[in-house]
């Protein structure tokens, strides 16, 4: 498959190169390059078409896009067990993720409590850059959010680094957490 790409990207490049060139030697030399690897790669022609037209630029059609490729490939969805609907409504959110390091197989657990003026939208913004990201409750009391750091300051393993939202606690609290919702904290 990478070859695949790289080669079709390859002939996109050529089909550019030709396009730009004002010499018919250079239009020539891409165009010989580009019959080259469609007789090479016969998987080519699913792409491109190769006519009999006079000129270079008009010898190869583009019959299929490169950037359609992808939707040609069927994967599963992968079940990961989170129930991602969340409150149409103003409130809190308790959202939790779980990481290891791949060399040393350390296990980290990081929850976050913040604030939204609608849950949904707030949990729908997170499905981008966190694949599994664990709803753990919701809550209506916006109000407490800075209580509720408070707690997690006195209490986590660590705090994050690079910013002051996610804290670090050992695996039972994160499972306690998950468990009991905001009702942990009662």
């Amino acid at each position: 498959m990478t070859n695949l790409i790289e080669t079709l990207i390859q002939m996109d490049e050529l089909y550019d190169s030709m396009c730009r060139c004002s010499s018919s030697a250079g239009k020539g030399f891409s165009g010989r390059r580009m019959d080259n690897l469609m007789e090479e790669y016969p998987v080519l022609n699913e792409y491109w078409e190769r006519t009999n037209a006079r000129r270079w630029v008009d010898r190869f059609v583009k019959i299929k896009d490169i950037t359609n490729l992808t939707s040609d490939i069927e994967i599963p969805d992968f079940d990961d067990g989170i129930d991602y609907d969340a409150p149409n409504a103003k409130g809190l959110y308790f959202i939790g993720e779980t990481h290891f390091n791949p060399i040393t197989h350390e296990e980290f657990y990081w929850v976050k409590i913040g604030k939204a003026v609608n849950l949904r939208n707030r949990m729908r913004q997170y499905n981008t850059h966190c694949p599994m990201l664990w709803r753990i409750d919701f809550s209506g009391d916006y109000a407490y959010e800075n209580v509720y750091h408070i707690w997690l300051r006195q209490h986590c393993v660590a705090a994050c680094n690079h910013n002051e939202e996610w804290f670090m606690v050992d695996r039972d609290t994160y499972l306690a957490m998950c468990k009991k919702g905001f009702a942990y904290f009662a």
